[in-house]
């Protein structure tokens, strides 16, 4: 701010007439001393810090104008010179989100007024946010001062919640039961993550490696709100071995996560789990990574799933999920017994033919879930 910009009291007269026919005061305004001398009422650069020092009344800590939410307390620093005698001086301090002033300094001066205002957080912390402090004499505006509180909004690209797993959730694309070790013998690992960034297109690339070698790549179209997702899948049993998923965009690595395929299942897992339209004989679906698209005249849904190391006993959940409205539209529950290695078939056969839409079929093992699959009516 411009130390020399005051007005003389006839504009400043002019200017807060002005107001109540629909003008507006120059940014700073004061008034100046009647008295003897015409000296113009003048303020110092405001300055604002987390410490004063009592004696000089200057900032004892970094002059700063962004601050973090858990800072005690804010300080504005000035000196204001050439006051009329018994001048009000007040300071109204603004959050921009809120209408109400959080807190509002007083004090009555004359000549040099050093300037210590101190504004503590509301609640107990500061909210993450701009904010400013108006500076007032004699309830004319004779500066202002803007900051902000938390982390100034750049421009960034980064990763979020790499989640490994054998299963995701449909359409949201979560891992279900994520892991970093995996048995031996699966066929499929899923790669769960968020891209955050403000590149409309950015280059998403998943590479999966065992030491030295890559094993595969995939280029992803993904970014936003939109998780992403990818699958290392492979005709034959994974090797046991040590790996590493790498997530590059934009030609970064920015995140990435180990895990291990070596020895046998502890408890049951699903091995295989796949769903299509329920026709002929009762045969295994077909797996797919994208949603399965099932006509609205087929007979029914149908549902297959393989778990190993079962217990003796076991119950397996199958729901049959309406996505857009959340309900749950058949539910079967399936006893397998003997433990071990079982497959299963399950068929849901509607009284009318289903709506055109997103659908899911939702499996819990006892009461855990362990697999969503996506399919769509057309």
């Amino acid at each position: 701010m411009n130390r020399s910009m005051i007005l003389p009291i006839t504009c400043l007269l002019a200017a807060f007439a002005c107001t109540s026919c629909g003008g507006s005061a120059p940014e700073p305004v004061a008034p100046v001393d009647t008295g003897s001398t015409s000296a113009e009422v003048s303020m110092s650069e405001p300055q604002l810090t987390t410490d004063v020092d009592p004696d000089t009344k200057q900032p004892a800590a970094e002059v700063a104008d962004t601050f973090s939410t858990d800072t005690k307390q804010i300080f504005l620093v000035a000196t204001i010179e050439n006051l009329p005698p018994d001048t009000e001086v007040t300071v109204d301090w603004l959050d921009s989100k809120k209408t109400e002033p959080l807190y509002i300094y007083r004090a009555t001066a004359t000549g040099t007024h050093q300037l210590v205002s101190k504004l503590l957080p509301p609640m107990g912390a500061f909210e993450p946010g701009a904010y400013q402090a108006f500076v007032y004499v004699n309830k004319q505006r004779l500066g202002s001062v803007s900051f902000r509180v938390g982390a100034t909004e750049t421009r960034w690209t980064g990763v979020r919640e790499l989640n490994l797993s054998g299963a995701v959730a449909a359409y949201t694309n979560k891992a279900i039961e994520p892991r970093s070790s995996f048995h031996s013998g699966i066929r499929k690992i899923y790669a769960s993550f968020l891209v955050r960034t403000d590149d409309e297109n950015p280059y998403v690339r998943v590479s999966w490696s065992r030491g030295d070698s890559v094993m595969f790549e995939n280029d992803l179209d993904c970014g936003g709100d939109v998780r992403c997702v990818d699958v290392y899948e492979t005709k034959k049993p994974i090797p046991d071995g040590d790996y590493e998923v790498a997530i590059d965009v934009n030609g970064d690595v920015l995140s990435h996560k180990t895990f291990q395929v070596r020895g046998k299942p502890v408890g049951p897992v699903i091995d295989f789990a796949a769903v299509g339209a329920a026709r002929g004989k009762k045969k295994m679906p077909r797996g797919s990574d994208e949603p399965v698209a099932i006509k609205g005249s087929a007979k029914g849904v149908r549902v297959g799933f393989r778990f190993l190391t079962l217990p003796d006993e076991a119950r397996v959940k199958v729901e049959w999920v309406d996505v857009a409205s959340g309900e749950t539209l058949f539910t079967n529950e399936v006893e397998l017994t003997g433990g071990g290695t079982k497959s299963e078939v399950v068929d849901w056969k509607p009284e009318s033919p289903l709506d055109a839409g997103e659908y899911k079929v939702v499996l819990t093992l006892g009461s855990r879930l362990v697999e969503e699959l996506a399919f769509t009516v057309e």
